[in-house]
């Protein structure tokens, strides 16, 4: 029951994540085809239009097998390249500031049931009462809402680019099987839902940081994640679209790499679980 709760946290972040592109869409007139759950690679699963007729008449979702990821497309794309830049990063961020709002909403849930009222001890960081973490949060919420523009046109292209290099920070001089054993995508994830789901707020817990992760990793700036459509979107303004078009092939190639190393690390921690 309780790693069923991990697992169904870690889906839902996902779902927010895409549910904060299709509002910022639909904000700025932007009509959506469709929607998917997971890579959209192999077989899949599609649900009934009928659950999803407020959207658009024949807007559809998909569920893939690979859940590493999800994705919302536009009627039209050409509608979103249209948009001025500060709009047409606001659609590519905006699911990363509904992964940020979903952890606020995770820590205040986790407060609510683990403080009773009392003072919640974060690590690294003070002692907040109940009524002072609600505060903070629904501050930190309003933040993130009311200047999302802002942050997805000018914070989250330098926030990538330092996520980058913290990455890099991180991997550089790990033996493959070191990179092995820190990599990995659903097994990952499954194994470190069940691992930490020992009861309802560490499930929580797990929830808002597998929210926060997928955030930051989504600022990466390698396209197609979000933070690398920002970049590009950057990119067209002052360079010629030959440089464009190779920054995104070579995105591509990477991405490709980082999905191949996530399965290699599924692999390897089927036989060596974490």
């Amino acid at each position: 029951m309780l790693f069923a709760l991990g697992l169904g946290l870690f889906i839902a972040c996902i779902i927010a994540h895409e549910f904060g592109h299709a509002i910022v869409m639909h904000r700025y007139g932007i009509r959506l085809s469709d929607a998917g759950i997971g890579l959209p690679w192999g077989p899949y699963i599609t649900l009934p239009k009928k659950w999803f007729a407020w959207v658009e008449k024949d807007f559809e979702v998909r569920i893939y097998l690979l859940l590493l990821g999800a994705y919302v497309n536009p009627v039209n794309e050409k509608v979103i390249c249209a948009l001025p830049y500060e709009k047409k990063a606001h659609v590519f961020g905006a699911g990363i500031i509904a992964n940020f709002l979903f952890t606020i909403g995770c820590i205040a849930l986790l407060a609510y049931i683990s403080a009773g009222g009392d003072s919640l001890k974060f690590p690294f960081g003070p002692s907040l009462s109940l009524m002072e973490l609600l505060f903070w949060g629904s501050a930190l919420a309003a933040g993130l809402l009311f200047f999302a523009r802002k942050i997805c046109a000018y914070l989250f292209p330098i926030g990538g680019v330092i996520v980058l290099y913290l990455v890099i920070w991180f991997y550089w001089g790990m033996s493959p099987e070191q990179v092995l054993s820190n990599s990995g995508g659903v097994i990952t994830i499954g194994q470190l839902a069940q691992k930490a789901s020992v009861s309802v707020p560490q499930a929580i817990f797990f929830g808002g940081v597998i929210s926060f992760a997928l955030g930051v990793s989504n600022l990466l700036p390698i396209y197609p994640a979000d933070g690398g459509q920002i970049v590009a979107a950057i990119l067209e303004r002052w360079l010629p679209p030959s440089v464009v078009a190779v920054f995104i092939r070579v995105g591509g190639a990477v991405f490709v790499f980082l999905i191949g190393l996530m399965i290699l690390g599924d692999v390897y921690h089927v036989f060596i679980p974490l």
